[in-house]
């Protein structure tokens, strides 16, 4: 875990931490789902802000990433659009 002034407490980890999303989840759902799969190295901790980064490209082979802040339901609904057209 490491804490920054602008994004906040990141947490990075050698073995990835997999979240299943449902179509119809909620904002405060996903936030319920990362504290489970947190809760063991994170204790009495509020999530906050969740930040959203896809891929943009901006030239045939140079790309970069796009930040949204997830601050309500309609969010998380125009994150799953966003995966459902990237380019993986």
């Amino acid at each position: 875990m490491s804490e920054c002034h602008i994004e906040g407490v990141t947490f990075t980890s050698m073995t990835p931490k997999v979240v299943a999303l449902e179509r119809s989840i909620t904002l405060q759902k996903i936030k319920e789902v990362i504290f489970r799969k947190l809760h063991g190295t994170v204790e009495k901790r509020v999530i906050t802000t969740i930040h959203f980064r896809y891929p943009t490209r901006l030239g045939k082979e140079l790309s970069h990433y796009t930040v949204i802040d997830i601050i309500k339901d309609d969010y998380v609904e125009a994150l799953l659009g966003i995966y459902d057209f990237i380019e993986l």
